[in-house]
C-alpha cells in the first residue's frame, strides 16, 4: 500500500534553484561549496547569517539542516527540518496536507507526535487507519459524509475529502473509480488546472497501466514540471517511458533524475562552482572532493565560455590535471603582472597549483606575494606557509607584511578561528604554533605544537572500535528524512565480567522493544563469534560490554538498526575498527548460532538518500530491498549501482565491510 495520496513529498533542491530575490543566493551557493569541500563550520556560519536576516529563506534552511546533519548535529538538524516542514505546510498543497494528516500512522526511528487534527480533518485522518485495516467501505462512508457536510462550506475541505476518497479507492483496487472521482472533481469545484488534482490524477493514470493511461500520465507530469512543481517527477517519467518501450526518452529522464538527485545532495553545477570561485578562494586541493552530475560536457563548455579568465584556468584542476592548471595560472599571472599586477586570488590559486606539482619554493613565493597583496592575511595561506611538518618559519617578506601590530593581531585572530573550525587538523595547530613563536608567545606555541604532534600520532593509529553508522529515518508531519546516527559498543575489562552485556549498560533513549533486541543481538553475535572465531573469543571472557544509541532527545525504535548493532558488537568483541565511510541498515534474524540473516526494512530509499547526503561512500542494505530501490522515486538507479551494497547475511556484511581477510582474524 502506498504511504498516502502524495507524489513525492518535499522539495529538496530538485531541478533548478529557487528564484532568489533576497540577495542571499550568493551566500547560499558559497555555503554549498564550503559544505562539499568539508568546511562545515564555515558553511554553517554562512547560512546562519542568511537565516538571521531572512528567517524564512527555504533554500538556506534546507541547506543548513543538511550541513548540521553532515556534522552529526542531529538535534539541530531535526529542529531545522521541522521549520522547513512548517514553511512548506504554510505554502499550501492539499496532498502535502493529507500526508501530514496521515503522519501518525507513519513508520520511522523517531516519530514526534503531531498536533491532533480537529473536526472534519480528524475524520479524514481516521480514514488512513481504516483503509490500512482493510475497512475501505467504512472509510469511504466517512469521507462522503465530510463532503456532504461541506457541500456549502469550505471547498478546500471538500477537495481534501475527495482526494482521500480516491486514495482509499485505489487502496481497495478500484483504480478506475478513483480516476473518475478525481476527473469529476475538476468540474465540480472548478479545479481543472489545480496542481493537487492533476498530480493525483496522473498517479492514478499511471496506476491504471494501459498504454493510453500511461501516455496521459506522462503528459500531466510534463505539464506539471513546466509549472515548476516542487515534486520530483523525472523518475516517474523514466518509469513510464520504460513501460512504453521508449528507451531514449527513459534514458533522458533517468539522467535528469540523477542530476536532480545529486543537486539535492548539495552538489553544485560546474557553472555555479566556477562563478563562485571567480571571486572567493577555495583551496585547490579541495576541488577533488567535488562531483558534478553534468561534469564532462559542462567542463568543456566552461573552458570555451571563460577562455583566458580565472575560471577557465581552474577547470583543469577539476579534471585532475594540476600541471595544466599551473600553466594556465602562470600565463594568467604574467598577463596580469603586465597590466598592473596579479590579484591576491590568482596568487593563492597559483600557490596551490605549484604545490600540487611539487614546487614547494614557488608555492611559498606565490603565497607570500598573496599575503603582501591583501590587507589581511588569509588563514588558508598562512596554513600553507606555516603548517608543514618540516617547519621553515615565516618568510621575511611575510614577516614584514605582518609587521603592523593591527594586521598581525587580525591574522592571529583569524588563524585561531580557523583552528577552532578544524580542531582535529594537526597542520592548523602547527601553523598557529609557528605564528605564536614569531610573536614571542612561547608558552602557547609549545602547547599547540605538542597538540599538533599528538593529533598527528593519533591520526596514524586512531581506531574507532565499536563505532558504527546506522542509516535511519526521521518522520516529520508530511515527510520523511533520512538520517545517520552512531551506535557504540564498548568492551571493558571487569572483575568477573564473563563477557556479558547487562540491561543497565544499554544506554540511550530506546523503547523497550529495541532495548530487548539489543540484548538479544548481543547474545547472537557473541555465540556467532565463539563459533567462527573461538581463538579470539577468549580475549573478552573477563570483560563486560556496554552499548549506546546516540540521538537521545527522542526515542529510537524499529528493527532496522539490527545490522549496525550487530556490526558494533562484532567490532568490540574482536577489537577491529569499522570503516567510517560505510553506513548500515537491516533487520537481523538469528537462524542458528552460525547463521545470522539480514532481512528487509522500510523506507530503504530514504535511508540511502540520508546516508549519501552525509557524504558516506557506500550503504549496506538488505538484498531483499533491491526491488524497492529499483522502483524508488528518490534514489536514481545509477546511484543505487554505485553506492548500495546488498547483503543477505551477516557473513556477507562482514566481507563487504572488512574484505575476505575477515575470516583470517
Amino acid at each position: 500500500m502506498r504511504d498516502g495520496p502524495t507524489l513525492g513529498g518535499r522539495s529538496r533542491g530538485h531541478g533548478e534553484e529557487m528564484r532568489d530575490d533576497s540577495g542571499a543566493g550568493g551566500s547560499v551557493l558559497w555555503a554549498r561549496l564550503l559544505a562539499q569541500a568539508g568546511r562545515l563550520s564555515e558553511a554553517e556560519r554562512e547560512l546562519a547569517g542568511v537565516v538571521q536576516r531572512w528567517p524564512d529563506h527555504l533554500d538556506a534552511l534546507e541547506l543548513l539542516g543538511h550541513v548540521q546533519h553532515m556534522r552529526g548535529h542531529l538535534s539541530a538538524a531535526i529542529g531545522t527540518w521541522r521549520k522547513t516542514s512548517a514553511l512548506r505546510s504554510r505554502a499550501g498543497g492539499a496532498l502535502r496536507h493529507l500526508a501530514a494528516l496521515g503522519h501518525a500512522r507513519g513508520q520511522g526511528d523517531a516519530v514526534p507526535a503531531p498536533a491532533p487534527p480537529a473536526g472534519a480533518l480528524s475524520v479524514i485522518a481516521r480514514t488512513f487507519r481504516l483503509a490500512e485495516a482493510g475497512r475501505h467501505r467504512e472509510a469511504l462512508g466517512l469521507l462522503q459524509g465530510v463532503a456532504d457536510e461541506q457541500e456549502h462550506g469550505d471547498p478546500y475541505v471538500i477537495k481534501l475529502a475527495c482526494l482521500q476518497q480516491a486514495w482509499v479507492l485505489e487502496s481497495a483496487g478500484r483504480v478506475h473509480e478513483a480516476q473518475r472521482l478525481v476527473e469529476e472533481l475538476g468540474h465540480r469545484l472548478h479545479l481543472r488546472a489545480d496542481p493537487d488534482r492533476l498530480l493525483a490524477l496522473a498517479r492514478l493514470y499511471e496506476a491504471g497501466g494501459t498504454v493510453s493511461e500511461l501516455r496521459r500520465a506522462a503528459g500531466l507530469y510534463e505539464y506539471l514540471l513546466g509549472l515548476g512543481t516542487d515534486v520530483p517527477l523525472a523518475s516517474r517519467l523514466r518509469r513510464i517511458h520504460q513501460l512504453l518501450g521508449d528507451v531514449d526518452a527513459a534514458e533522458a529522464w533517468g539522467r535528469r533524475h540523477e542530476q536532480e538527485f545529486r543537486r539535492a545532495l548539495g552538489e553544485p553545477s560546474v557553472a555555479d562552482f566556477l562563478e563562485a570561485v571567480r571571486d572567493r578562494y577555495l583551496p585547490l586541493p579541495s576541488f577533488t572532493r567535488f562531483r558534478f552530475a553534468d561534469r564532462e560536457l559542462a567542463l568543456e563548455r566552461e573552458k570555451r565560455r571563460s577562455a583566458g579568465d580565472l575560471p577557465a584556468a581552474l577547470v583543469p584542476a577539476l579534471e585532475g590535471r594540476p600541471d595544466r592548471c599551473r600553466g594556465a595560472l602562470e600565463d594568467l599571472g604574467q598577463r596580469l603582472d603586465a597590466t598592473g599586477g596579479a590579484s591576491a586570488l590568482v596568487l593563492k590559486y597559483l600557490a596551490d597549483a605549484r604545490d600540487a606539482c611539487g614546487d614547494e619554493v614557488g608555492a611559498r613565493d606565490a603565497a607570500a606575494r598573496a599575503i603582501e597583496a591583501e590587507s589581511s592575511a588569509d588563514p588558508d595561506v598562512l596554513l600553507r606557509l606555516l603548517g608543514r611538518e618540516s617547519g621553515g618559519g615565516i618568510p621575511e617578506r611575510v614577516r614584514a607584511a605582518l609587521a603592523s601590530g593591527e594586521r598581525l593581531g587580525r591574522a592571529y585572530a583569524d588563524l585561531r578561528a580557523a583552528v577552532r573550525d578544524h580542531s582535529s587538523d594537526p597542520a592548523r595547530w602547527r601553523a598557529l604554533a609557528a605564528l605564536e613563536a614569531s610573536m614571542g608567545l612561547e608558552a602557547g606555541a609549545a602547547r599547540h605544537l605538542a597538540k599538533a604532534e599528538a593529533l598527528r600520532a593519533a591520526g596514524r593509529t586512531g581506531r574507532r572500535i565499536g563505532q558504527v553508522l546506522a542509516a535511519a529515518v526521521y518522520c516529520a508531519p508530511g515527510e520523511k528524512r533520512g538520517i545517520v546516527h552512531e551506535v557504540w559498543a564498548g568492551r571493558h575489562r571487569a572483575e568477573g565480567g564473563g563477557g556479558d552485556l547487562h540491561r543497565e549498560h544499554v544506554l540511550g533513549n530506546l523503547d523497550d522493544t529495541l532495548r530487548r533486541e539489543v540484548l538479544s543481538l548481543f547474545s547472537s553475535v557473541r555465540r556467532y563469534v565463539e563459533g567462527r572465531f573461538p581463538h579470539r573469543a577468549q580475549a573478552f571472557q573477563d570483560c563486560s560490554f556496554s552499548f549506546k544509541f546516540t540521538k537521545e532527545d527522542e526515542p529510537s525504535s524499529g528493527s532496522s538498526a539490527g545490522l549496525p548493532i550487530a556490526m558494533a558488537f562484532f567490532s568490540a568483541m574482536l577489537d577491529v575498527p569499522v570503516p567510517q565511510d560505510l553506513a548500515f541498515t537491516g533487520a537481523l534474524v538469528t537462524d542458528s548460532h552460525a547463521s545470522l540473516v539480514v532481512c528487509p526494512v522500510g523506507d530503504v530509499d530514504v535511508k540511502v538518500e540520508g546516508a549519501l547526503s552525509r557524504r558516506i561512500r557506500r550503504v549496506l542494505v538488505p538484498a531483499a530491498n533491491l526491488d524497492q530501490l529499483d522502483e524508488s522515486d528518490v534514489v536514481p538507479p545509477a546511484v543505487v549501482r554505485e553506492a548500495v551494497i546488498p547483503v543477505t547475511s551477516f557473513d556477507e556484511a562482514l566481507e563487504a565491510t572488512f574484505g575476505m581477510g575477515v575470516w583470517e582474524l
